[in-house]
């Protein structure tokens, strides 16, 4: 009788993450964090998300 070792391969794919957070050191923390394990891309400032515009103000996000 053979034995045969059985390896899964998971793959996932995530589109988009939106990170907020008021500390900007933590959020580029946590993009260096995921970017050892994964390849990132920061998109910038978020503009449009489930199809309502966001816009930056001086308080913060706006959506409408």
């Amino acid at each position: 009788m053979a034995l045969y070792k059985m390896r899964y391969l998971h793959h996932s794919q995530v589109d988009d993450i939106i990170l907020t957070r008021d500390d900007v050191d933590e959020i580029r923390h946590l993009k260096e964090h995921l970017s050892l394990e994964f390849e990132i891309r920061d998109l910038g400032p978020l503009k449009y998300f489930l199809g309502m515009e966001v816009a930056q103000s001086k308080k913060g996000p706006v959506v409408s």
